[in-house]
């Protein structure tokens, strides 16, 4: 009797579903339908369910368009992803989109396409300094990193979060620094070097290390004053505290331990151990960064 009341409650709940306004339209609808039928929905209900709900409002906006667009307005397509966007931007809920990607074996594709798109990726830029806990947002920027935007999301906090997207951005950001012709190049790059490296004190100290490590070589020696800057930058900062934990003096880090390194980092954080530590951050060999 108990498994024939579960039974039609989430029969009842995957109809509630399919009744929702243009569920048609949903992406998972047909995952929807399949589960429907397991718990022993019938055809007709479906149908019923899915035709009673059509509003056609993806419609509706395609027919206005074609309105604006014979009227004379430019930029329609303008007009409605700004809408989009805003939309999103108030209505984003963080835990219903972590949804999406646990009960996924791989990236959806909308989401894979909206990483190709500039706009689409200045959204997921937005959308990850106003939820930098997000896991969703934080897999697209691995995502954004992967397809090779380093530059734009230098300056992002959840860039810092993976140390492979970290590595990566510090790289070309080092290498963008290093092929300066003249101060002004490199004073309009400062700025988001001194961001992403001042994100939190793993952050910063391993940056440190890393100037250290190329400033051994004597064509790199110029770099001393890069991080002279970043160290007097960070003073401002409340990261700067969790830094002085750490910190005696530069010429300690590089032979820090590693391990030693990563717990005492951990511990600073109040006992969370984030990704970029679990993933054990590892120093990197000077010719890496060399040309």
């Amino acid at each position: 009797m108990e498994v024939e009341e579960e039974e039609n409650t989430q029969l009842e709940a995957y109809l509630k579903i399919l009744e929702f306004p243009d569920s048609i339209m949903e992406p998972n609808v047909l995952d929807t339908l399949r589960t429907f039928m397991v718990h022993k929905g019938t055809p007709s209900e479906a149908i019923r369910a899915l035709s009673g709900s059509y509003q056609g409002y993806a419609q509706m906006c395609n027919l206005v368009s074609n309105w604006l667009n014979i009227a004379g307005t430019t930029q329609v397509s303008d007009l409605v992803e700004n809408y989009l966007k805003n939309n999103v931007i108030q209505e984003f809920n963080p835990k219903q989109a972590d949804t999406v990607l646990f009960s996924s074996q791989q990236a959806p594709g909308w989401l894979t396409q909206l990483t190709q798109t500039p706009k689409w990726r200045n959204l997921i830029y937005t959308l990850s300094k106003q939820h930098p806990d997000c896991q969703l947002l934080n897999f697209t920027i691995q995502l954004i990193s992967e397809a090779g935007h380093q530059r734009e999301i230098a300056s992002l906090t959840s860039a810092s979060i993976y140390f492979n997207v970290f590595n990566r951005v510090l790289q070309e950001t080092l290498e963008d620094i290093l092929k300066a012709k003249n101060p002004i190049e490199l004073d309009a790059l400062l700025p988001d070097f001194l961001q992403m490296c001042t994100h939190n004190q793993h952050t910063y100290l391993y940056c440190q290390s890393v100037l250290q490590i190329l400033t051994q070589d004597k064509r790199f020696a110029h770099l001393r004053k890069l991080s002279t800057d970043l160290q007097t930058h960070v003073q401002h900062l409340p990261v700067a505290q969790n830094i002085s934990r750490l910190m005696v003096s530069k010429d300690s880090v590089v032979s820090c331990p590693e391990d030693l390194f990563n717990l005492i980092s951990s511990i600073t954080r109040a006992g969370k151990i984030t990704p970029m530590v679990a993933e054990k951050v590892k120093f990197p060999q000077t010719q890496q960064f060399l040309p």
